[in-house]
């Protein structure tokens, strides 16, 4: 009797067990919790602290002067970096302070390796603006160019500019020394003359015209597009008032009569 109740018991268990689900373990990447400043604070002081606080102990061999830094419109920030273990915090103690009512990009890079949870898996970057020498005066807030001033571009921290740092500073472009470059080959950004029209953009003159933009004076009509005075008339478009006449096409009052079409109302005979 007691044999059989340890071989039912033992069957149980191999039961119960074999419906037993497997253990799932989700590892999270190492990622910032805390940036300070703030990206996107404003109004910052010159002589402020830069701090990054990561979510597991850094490999201190991953964390360097390349791997983490400040930048500003000029290139890298002179700074001295530290480590607090007990607080997987990052410092960087720029070496004078910084310049007054300018924006400044601290880049953490995928280089940076956790000791449990593995490199960060994209390059981060965080922005602030320090205060102006005035004061504290926030610039025009903007989410396009095109709501910023001429000469100015809409930073990433979301305000009108002079100056970029990196490229996410600029709408569609690359940062250069301070300076947005324009992708031209994408669309919605500035066209160039010479280059390939981009349907949407701003015509150029002398460009070739694109079906549904707007017609530019001097530029080849396209068929379909409203027909602009002094250019060449397009067979099937609308005519226009002091253009040659298209044969085939409605006559309008004024012109000259073309052999074959009617003729229109006050015209002569």
């Amino acid at each position: 009797m007691k044999a059989k109740t340890n071989c039912l018991f033992f069957g149980l268990t191999l039961i119960l067990s074999g419906c037993t689900e497997p253990t799932s373990i989700i590892i999270e990447p190492l990622r910032i919790i805390l940036w300070a400043p703030a990206s996107g604070s404003m109004c910052i002081t010159p002589d402020v602290t830069v701090r990054a606080t990561f979510s597991d102990d850094l490999d201190p061999a991953t964390l360097t002067a390349e791997s983490l830094f400040l930048l500003d419109s000029d290139g890298i920030v002179s700074t001295t970096l530290s480590y607090d273990q007990q607080t997987f915090t990052a410092r960087l103690d720029p070496a004078a302070p910084l310049g007054f009512g300018r924006i400044y990009t601290v880049v953490a890079t995928a280089e940076i390796s956790g000791v449990d949870k593995g490199r960060l898996p994209v390059r981060l970057e965080a922005s602030f603006e320090t205060v102006a020498r005035t004061g504290c005066a926030p610039g025009i807030e903007c989410t396009l160019p095109s709501q910023c001033a001429d000469g100015e571009i809409c930073a990433a921290i979301g305000i009108c500019t002079e100056e970029c740092v990196t490229d996410t500073d600029c709408f569609r472009g690359t940062c250069s020394t301070g300076s947005c470059i324009p992708d031209t080959t994408a669309g919605g950004d500035s066209v160039v003359p010479g280059d390939p029209a981009v349907p949407g953009d701003p015509a150029v003159p002398g460009d070739p015209a694109v079906p549904g933009d707007p017609a530019v004076p001097g530029d080849p009509a396209v068929p379909g597009d409203p027909a602009v005075p002094g250019d060449p008339a397009v067979p099937g478009d609308a005519a226009v008032p002091g253009d040659a006449a298209v044969p085939g096409d409605a006559a309008v009052p004024g012109d000259a009569a073309v052999p074959g079409d009617s003729a229109a109302p006050g015209d002569g005979d």
